[in-house]
């Protein structure tokens, strides 16, 4: 029996392989159409629909001729096509990961971005907010460049294939959630994607040795628990985690009538209505009231941005029971706060008025719900 017939391999195999062959190298080309002129680039998600299409087409015709093939000549050298295939994949996903290793490495991802910084959050979009967090970090951005560029050189072995599938991989998983969940742009994330396959599908060739060495692997320590409690302790671990998160969860819950953020509409101290500008002088005056977690309300002169230098941070009781609210501040001593009722009238899912004296000012609050909460 000759040699090349010995390892036969399934048809979505062979599929798989020419797939991703024919994907990496359209993909390799309609990498260096980006240096052409910018008006060219209006065809480019034409290009790259085209380039699946021809590259889906190539995967069902050579791999159904591969398959026909193998089985019926024993003289045909389909190792060798593995070989060249697998090689191909390799090498063009340490060419694109590298590229966007090296462009983090020299500062063209993950750029400050100064206009970013200066923008309001709620008004960023999923690309402005992932580039302005990751762009925060000079040294994080380091790290994940090096990381890629590492493991596109591992990629180039075949020897330490296997460690560049581990670095790279986490890494691809991540960039995928990223891209999906964040809005990034489509064509980001149908290469990251198609990154993300290849390194899958060469984590799969080790399948068979990873099964054995995970079988294989034995702790070599000695049993000091008996087994029924181990499986107790198990279970404890991570029941005891999930209970106290949730404990705390529903502690942090109890504040819901309140919870999220209030537009001040009116604001009457000690008989007077604040005018409408007066919080451009006086941080007193406040136009916006945020109830957070953790039983903290942040009261904010600003309507436009949250200014945490001039705004006041309260802790807040509330009884469910009695539908009681009370307010306690440590402006004037930090050990011993003053507690602060709060006589609550009108209220709404979305509206609700205030009474309360705070400290010598006698102080009537309208307020309106903005934000519901999540």
């Amino acid at each position: 029996m000759s040699e090349f017939n010995q390892v036969r391999t399934y048809w979505f195999k062979k599929f798989s392989e020419s797939l991703l062959v024919g994907v990496s190298l359209t993909n390799f080309i309609l990498g260096f159409a980006t240096l052409l002129p910018q008006g060219f680039m209006n065809y480019f998600p034409m290009l790259m629909m085209g380039s699946l299409i021809a590259s889906i087409l190539f995967a069902l015709c050579f791999a159904s001729y591969w398959h026909y093939k193998e089985k019926r000549s024993s003289a045909f050298n389909s190792p060798q096509i593995h070989a060249w295939f697998q090689g191909i994949i390799r090498y063009c996903l340490a060419f694109f990961l590298s590229i966007y290793g090296f462009a983090k490495l020299f500062h063209l991802q993950f750029v400050t971005s100064y206009h970013l910084q200066d923008s309001i959050v709620s008004t960023l979009n999923g690309t402005e907010l992932t580039w302005n967090y990751f762009g925060h970090s000079d040294q994080m951005g380091f790290i994940i460049g090096i990381c890629q560029v590492l493991g596109g050189v591992l990629l180039l072995f075949r020897r330490t294939t296997l460690a560049g599938i581990a670095v790279l991989l986490p890494i691809m998983l991540n960039v995928v959630l990223i891209n999906q969940f964040y809005q990034i742009s489509v064509g980001a994330f149908i290469n990251s994607v198609i990154y993300t396959l290849g390194l899958i599908y060469l984590l799969t060739l080790y399948s068979t040795e990873l099964m054995a060495l995970l079988s294989k692997y034995k702790n070599n320590l000695p049993v000091v628990v008996h087994p029924i409690l181990r499986n107790i302790f198990r279970v404890l671990s991570i029941g005891l985690a999930c209970g106290f998160v949730l404990f705390v969860s529903n502690k942090s819950k109890s504040t819901v009538p309140y919870y999220g953020k209030w537009e001040v509409e009116q604001m009457i101290r000690n008989g007077k209505q604040v005018t409408e500008n007066e919080w451009v002088q006086d941080s007193t005056a406040w136009k916006v009231i945020y109830f957070e977690q953790r039983n903290l309300a942040y009261f904010c002169p600003n309507p436009f941005v949250y200014e945490n230098d001039r705004s006041l941070v309260l802790q807040y009781q509330y009884d469910e029971i009695k539908k009681d609210l009370k307010l306690i501040s440590y402006e004037r001593n930090a050990e011993i706060g003053d507690t602060i009722p709060v006589n609550i009238k009108s209220s709404t899912a979305d509206s609700m008025q205030w009474d309360l004296v705070f400290y010598s000012d006698t102080i009537q609050l309208k307020l309106k719900k903005s934000v519901q909460a999540p």
